[in-house]
Formats: C-alpha cells, sequence, structure tokens
C-alpha cells in the first residue's frame, strides 16, 4: 500500500539565505507530528558557522537531527557528495530559494 511507504523529502546544496534552507528547517517538526512521523527528510550541504544565517541552520540542523534520528539526517559540518543516490532515492525534492533564476539541482 502507497501510505505504508514512508515518503523522502531531500534539498541539497549549499545552506546560505538565498537557498531558503530556513522554510525548511522551521517546517519540519509541525510537519513530523501532523503525519505522524511517516515522513523522512535529509539536508545535505555545509553551513558556514561563522555567519548568522549559517550559525542559526547549523545549529537547528543538528537538533532536529539529534532529536528525530529516524525522521531527519543532516550534517552541516560535511561536504555533501552523495548528491545522485539521493536525489534518486528521495521521493520529493526541496528547492524553496528565495530568489534563484534556476539552480543547477533544478536543472
Amino acid at each position: 500500500m502507497w501510505w505504508a511507504k514512508r515518503l523522502n523529502f531531500s534539498f541539497i546544496g549549499r545552506i546560505t539565505k538565498q537557498k531558503g534552507v530556513h522554510l525548511i528547517l522551521d517546517s519540519i517538526e509541525s510537519l513530523l507530528y501532523e503525519y505522524n512521523f511517516n515522513i523522512q527528510f535529509l539536508v545535505g550541504g555545509c553551513a558556514d558557522s561563522k555567519e548568522d544565517y549559517g550559525k542559526y541552520c547549523a545549529d537547528k540542523m543538528k537538533y532536529l537531527t539529534h532529536k528525530y534520528p529516524q525522521c531527519f539526517w543532516s550534517n552541516p559540518d560535511l561536504f555533501f557528495s552523495d548528491c545522485p543516490l539521493v536525489n534518486i532515492g528521495s521521493d520529493f525534492s526541496m528547492m524553496p530559494s528565495l530568489f534563484e533564476p534556476g539552480g543547477i539541482v533544478q536543472h
């Protein structure tokens, strides 16, 4: 049955304000509860903890990974290199860019 499978959502890219990663991170907890933890998220990309936005995202990514290890994975300190594998294995790719005419991942 299609609803018995856990849906997988992924974002791969730079953790920058332009990419809108905070929009994903700020909505994950409410989505997990709304869908009874039957969804999984992966956020792949490095965050620059020396800037405010990168630090906010890195802290949130670490918090979600620690609190929901079965439903969320990220490592903001690691350069993510499994992009093709994740794109093939994901049900949905998240691209919430605040401003971008067309990124490499979309193309």
